[in-house]
């Protein structure tokens, strides 16, 4: 099965309500609300994301604020994310900034640990 690569946003553009999507997605806009997707999210250089976000895999560029459950990877590249993540696998690039709690679950049993992430730190 081919994956569908979609753009949602373009720089100069805003959206505010939910998104619901299959294949990639990529959001280098403005978007306030909530994203569900068992797919992924790329997140660009210079987007703004605020919501709250339930995706398979997450790649992040920009800045994203709010709860964001990713159910394989998060790859943070560069930018800021700020609130809660629950994630299976976290990949984290010198200069990111992470401010808030980062939860690893297990996947295969919807796990959360007992012991999280907590901080304000520059990676």
């Amino acid at each position: 099965m081919t994956q569908i690569t979609h753009t949602l946003l373009g720089p100069d553009a805003s959206f505010e309500g939910k998104l619901e999507f299959e294949g990639d997605v990529r959001i280098d806009g403005r978007f306030r609300g909530e994203i569900v997707s068992s797919d992924r999210l790329i997140i660009g250089e210079g987007a703004v994301v605020y919501g709250n976000l339930q995706v398979g895999t997450l790649v992040l560029n920009g800045s994203l604020e709010g709860q964001v459950h990713v159910r394989e990877s998060a790859e943070l590249q560069a930018g800021r994310l700020v609130g809660e993540l629950y994630t299976a696998s976290l990949q984290v690039a010198k200069g990111v900034i992470l401010d808030g709690v980062v939860h690893m679950i297990n996947t295969e049993t919807k796990e959360q640990p007992k012991h999280s992430l907590v901080g304000d730190s520059e990676y």
